[in-house]
């Protein structure tokens, strides 16, 4: 190859990738394979979930691609066959529960946070049924109905939980 080409051929592959990498911090919306494009962000997006995907996984497993080292999150959507749970302080333990059925997601709140050195997503959900009832709790596990979309906002800094004593639940650590 002429060293002409060679020098062109170079120049229209660092445009690409330029243009590739530009793109990608533009996005404001990504579906769980493509939370990678957004590597170190500190930007809002909102993570667009399909029918059959788990949740809670979902959620975490976009906050490993993204390198997140935190985050606040909120979102909406529907949900089938959620299990929440309760914290019964006479027992000091989680009481957890499958609802079957599909929901109305009125409600997501949580954030992401570290648990032993990985990412942890503590979040509570309002449901909303057929009948127009309203559960909520912690959601430990649920599969998108139709869709979920959940907004993701980066923090800067990294935060840990840890099993505290006389509880069967995990705090963030904060400065004492």
């Amino acid at each position: 190859m002429k060293p002409i080409f060679r020098k062109l051929s170079l120049i229209a592959l660092t445009t690409l990738l330029t243009a590739n990498l530009a793109h990608a911090a533009d996005l404001a919306a990504v579906s769980p394979a493509s939370c990678g494009l957004l590597k170190n962000t500190t930007r809002p997006f909102i993570l667009v979930m399909k029918r059959g995907d788990n949740l809670v996984k979902s959620i975490v497993d976009c906050a490993d691609a993204a390198n997140l080292s935190s985050a606040s999150l909120s979102g909406l959507g529907a949900i089938q066959k959620p299990t929440l749970g309760y914290f019964n302080w006479d027992t000091k333990d989680y009481r957890f529960k499958i609802f079957p059925g599909v929901f109305e997601l009125t409600s997501l709140n949580g954030n992401i946070g570290f648990v032993d050195g990985k990412r942890f997503a503590h979040i509570h959900v309002t449901l909303g049924n057929d009948q127009y009832n309203v559960i909520g709790g912690h959601l430990k596990d649920a599969t998108v109905g139709v869709t979920a979309e959940i907004t993701i906002i980066p923090l800067q800094t990294y935060f840990e939980r840890t099993h505290k004593k006389n509880n069967n639940f995990m705090l963030i650590n904060t400065p004492k």
